[in-house]
């Protein structure tokens, strides 16, 4: 498919052929005049991205079913365990690993799979607040927080917990306490409980996923409706470029670079050069 950049290009050489209000115009081009778009949208053909945009959603949908459908499993063991996880762990330990290593499966194909469209989403003002919620957003009160709460089964509320990538992967990872147990977790048999392995708080983890699949459906009614411009194509250009130098600093200082004497709870499973690349290719199509 063409580059969004090409569409750039294309936008500028029908800006530079548009007569101005002083120039004449030939009676050939007086009659053709009605096939000039008068609506705001583009002149070019820009289906090709929505229909990315679209197709790559649809296969982000079914991974977060799959992630929730394992959150919910997971959840449904803990809670016959009355929550107490170090039982929970002593007593149906086979159940418990392949319900949260199923979960992180599902959230590995889901993260990078948001990213490969974030490039259009976070550049398209009707979809930003989508980009906030899922990847994007910070936990808190800030300007840059992601807009929502995460109320959990049993009434408590996650006021402001950030965006929902960065929610679960710290749940599933137990990179942020609040998020996870205390109870250490060999779930893949390795023989060693390995950086990652534990069992995260099935409440925070339920929640997050449901909000997830729930998020990722709303994003996709709002795709549906939305009609592409030369606008929109070079707002996405400019909106996400300046982050790659954000995005290169936090990978400096992941555990990917910095080991474990890393402090960042997200990007942990996966790299930010990897993210980064991802988000490019969004901005390609």
């Amino acid at each position: 498919m063409k580059k969004w950049l090409s569409f750039v290009l294309l936008a500028l050489l029908l800006a530079a052929c548009t007569p101005s209000a002083d120039t004449p115009t030939s009676t050939s081009q007086t009659e053709n005049s009605d096939d000039t778009p008068t609506n705001g949208r583009s002149a070019a053909d820009l289906t090709a991205i929505k229909e990315y945009l679209l197709t790559k959603a649809e296969t982000l949908h079914s991974s977060s079913l799959a992630l929730q459908t394992a959150a919910n499993d997971y959840y449904q063991l803990a809670e016959a365990a009355d929550f107490d996880y170090a039982a929970l762990w002593q007593q149906n330990a086979e159940a418990t690993a392949a319900s949260l290593l199923t979960a992180k499966e599902a959230w590995i194909a889901a993260s990078p799979g948001y990213e490969q469209i974030e490039g259009i989403v976070a550049g398209v003002p009707t979809l930003a607040e989508y980009d906030v919620i899922l990847d994007a957003g910070a936990a808190g009160d800030g300007e840059d927080a992601a807009p929502y709460d995460l109320t959990l089964a049993d009434g408590r509320i996650l006021q402001r917990p950030g965006n929902l990538f960065g929610v679960l992967e710290s749940a599933l990872w137990g990179t942020v306490p609040d998020y996870t147990t205390t109870v250490a977790a060999d779930l893949d048999g390795s023989g060693a409980v390995d950086f990652g392995e534990g069992l995260p708080d099935a409440l925070v983890l339920k929640a997050a996923a449901d909000a997830l699949v729930s998020y990722v459906a709303d994003m996709q009614q709002a795709s549906q409706a939305w009609q592409p411009s030369e606008s929109d194509a070079f707002t996405a250009l400019v909106v996400m470029i300046p982050t790659m130098n954000e995005y290169f600093e936090s990978w400096k200082n992941s555990r990917f670079v910095a080991g474990d004497a890393s402090t960042q709870s997200d990007f942990v499973v996966i790299s930010r050069l990897a993210d980064i690349q991802d988000i490019l290719s969004s901005l390609q199509v």
